[in-house]
């Protein structure tokens, strides 16, 4: 589970002989932020969730050796799902949480990586090498579901894809 409120206040602090304390935005000795969520940057940082969200990744891999030939594939199947809430506040619900800005997280994705490689031995001294990739990440998503139409399932979850194919020719002397 993730859970956050998020509610960030301005404050204007200064020092002085005396110690640290809290101004108005005139200079004058204050208790109370100069600016609340609503007003401070934008009113961006005005929400709270609470969103559950379980990941599985089974995962398989073998290797295979004869004489001077290895071979080792791996694969592994990564779903998430997320479910709960969120809510956001604004300036033009009187800076108070909003309920037509609060929705239902509901959200499942799933990806495949995979590794295929090879290594051939010709001597102590000399061997070559292949291998393809395929591998996949997801965004942290206390950031992505910020996006309500992700946050709901409307559109698809955002992965992050990488192929990767290597060669090379290993030396020692």
């Amino acid at each position: 589970n993730f859970a956050q409120t998020w509610y960030w206040n301005r404050y204007n602090v200064g020092l002085n002989g005396s110690g640290a304390g809290l101004y108005d935005d005139a200079g004058n000795p204050s208790t109370q932020p100069v600016g609340d969520a609503t007003t401070t940057w934008g009113g961006c940082c005005f929400r709270s969730f609470d969103v559950r969200l379980t990941a599985v990744a089974p995962y398989a891999a073998l290797t295979w050796e004869k004489g001077p030939l290895s071979v080792d594939a791996s694969v592994r199947y990564d779903k998430h799902r997320a479910s709960g809430w969120q809510s956001f506040g604004d300036a033009a619900s009187g800076g108070t949480w909003n309920p037509s800005r609060t929705n239902k997280v509901s959200y499942s994705t799933d990806a495949t990586s995979y590794s295929l490689g090879a290594n051939y031995e010709f001597s102590r001294s000399l061997a070559v090498f292949g291998r393809a990739s395929h591998g996949v990440s997801w965004k942290s998503p206390d950031r992505v579901i910020w996006d309500t139409r992700v946050a709901t399932g409307v559109d698809p979850y955002p992965v992050n894809e990488i192929d990767q194919v290597e060669a090379g020719v290993k030396w020692r002397q």
